[in-house]
C-alpha cells in the first residue's frame, strides 16, 4: 500500500493522501480501515488483479462523512500503470452495489478535482450525478483545490440495472465481472 500511495502521480489525484507519504502512514490507514470495516460504519477494500492476488494495485472505500449524516463518502486510488483500463469503474460499481445491497445507508457522496476528468468519469459511470463544486483540502498539493461534488441515492441506484447486476453477481459469489478482485 505504501508503494502505491507514495507515488506523486497517485497522491496528487487524491484528496487525502499526502506526498511525500510519511513513514507509517499507510499502516495507520490500514488500521483505521480495518476498524471501520469491523464496526460496520465503513467498507474499505483492496484491489488486486485475479492473476496477482498478492499485489495491491489500488484501494477504494466508503466511510462516514465529516459531521455525520445518513450517507457515506467514497474514496479511491489506483496505481498509475493500471489506470485507463476500467478497473476502478468496475470496482466502484461493485462497492456501490455492496453498500446499497447490504447496508441501510441511503446516499453515497464523492468528489473529484475539476482537472481530474478520469476520476469524475469513474463516479459518473457508477451512477453518481453532479451536485456542485467546492474547494477541498488536498494534502498532496498542500492547498485547497476546486472539486466537483457528486452523489448517488439508493433510489437512483435501484433504477440502474448494471449496478444491480454487479451486486447480484458478488452476492452469488461470482466475483466481479472480467475476473478482477476487489
Amino acid at each position: 500500500m505504501h508503494e502505491v500511495a507514495s507515488l506523486a502521480a497517485v497522491a496528487c489525484r487524491t484528496a487525502s493522501w499526502p506526498h511525500p507519504l510519511p513513514e507509517g502512514e499507510a499502516l495507520r490507514r490500514i488500521e483505521r480501515a480495518r476498524a471501520g470495516n469491523e464496526s460496520g460504519k465503513a467498507l474499505n477494500l483492496a484491489i488486486t488483479l485475479k492473476q496477482m492476488p498478492d499485489a495491491l494495485i489500488g484501494l477504494l472505500g466508503a466511510g462516514p462523512q465529516n459531521g455525520g449524516g445518513d450517507g457515506l463518502v467514497v474514496g479511491y486510488l489506483l496505481d498509475v500503470q493500471h489506470q485507463g483500463h476500467g478497473l476502478m469503474t468496475e470496482a466502484m460499481r461493485a462497492l456501490v452495489g455492496t453498500v446499497f445491497g447490504y447496508s441501510s445507508y441511503n446516499t453515497l457522496y464523492g468528489a473529484s478535482g475539476v482537472c481530474n476528468i478520469a476520476s469524475r468519469r469513474v463516479l459518473e459511470k457508477a451512477g453518481f450525478r453532479h451536485t456542485g463544486r467546492i474547494a477541498h483540502s488536498a494534502p498532496a498539493r498542500r492547498s485547497r483545490i476546486p472539486c466537483d461534488t457528486l452523489e448517488l441515492s439508493r433510489d437512483e441506484w435501484r433504477s440502474r440495472s448494471p449496478a444491480r447486476a454487479a451486486v447480484r453477481a458478488v452476492a452469488r459469489g461470482e466475483g466481479l465481472p472480467c475476473g478482477h478482485a476487489a
